[in-house]
């Protein structure tokens, strides 16, 4: 199995529209759960314009495919996923969105009026690179963009979506968030 900067990562929205209902999906990819090596690495439900989200990887291409047309299939998801392209990197290393969060977390899916590398090397200096800023990574998928940020405060992660939301070209964003310190946060 892959580590979480390792092989090919994927991530899954769920929507309250979805055949199978979110929360019954999210308990399914418990029996597939490893915060540190995958092949889910968290899975959750969400409020705001998604109600699941799910972070997983292979080895390679052609499994994470598999996994999706297998595990993920049988689980009941059709919703849209979004592949990694490529992480942030900081002076510090990779910071990928869902390897490490503090208690409240938001996943933020943007769409760009610019490059996307540029407008994710835009949010990382708007927040310091640091907290509230906790990854992102250049996907492909309906939004280019995959944004992490985290608190142990729920204002203060109120606060810092609004701030990315004015980050210059960041033109629209769909956001859900999750306390991870609930139950049915199934890892940080």
């Amino acid at each position: 199995m892959p580590g979480k900067y390792e092989g090919i990562h994927g991530f899954v929205f769920l929507h309250e529209g979805d055949p199978r209902p979110p929360s019954e999906v999210i308990d399914d990819l418990l029996q597939y759960l490893d915060p540190d090596r995958g092949p889910v690495f968290f899975a959750s439900t969400f409020e705001g314009d998604f109600a699941g989200f799910a972070h997983f990887a292979a080895d390679d291409l052609e499994a994470l495919v598999d996994f999706t047309g297998s595990a993920l299939f049988d689980a009941g998801i059709r919703s849209d996923y979004a592949t990694e392209g490529s992480v942030y990197r900081s002076g510090i290393g990779p910071k990928g969105p869902k390897r490490k969060s503090p208690r409240f977390c938001a996943i933020c899916r943007v769409r760009t009026n610019d490059r996307p590398k540029s407008v994710l090397a835009a949010i990382a200096e708007a927040f310091g690179d640091e907290e509230p800023f906790m990854g992102g990574s250049r996907v492909i998928a309906r939004f280019p963009l995959l944004v992490e940020l985290g608190s142990d405060d729920e204002s203060e992660l109120a606060t810092a979506i609004e701030r990315l939301g004015n980050v210059s070209g960041v033109h629209a964003m769909k956001v859900g968030t999750t306390d991870t310190g609930k139950a049915d946060a199934r890892a940080k």
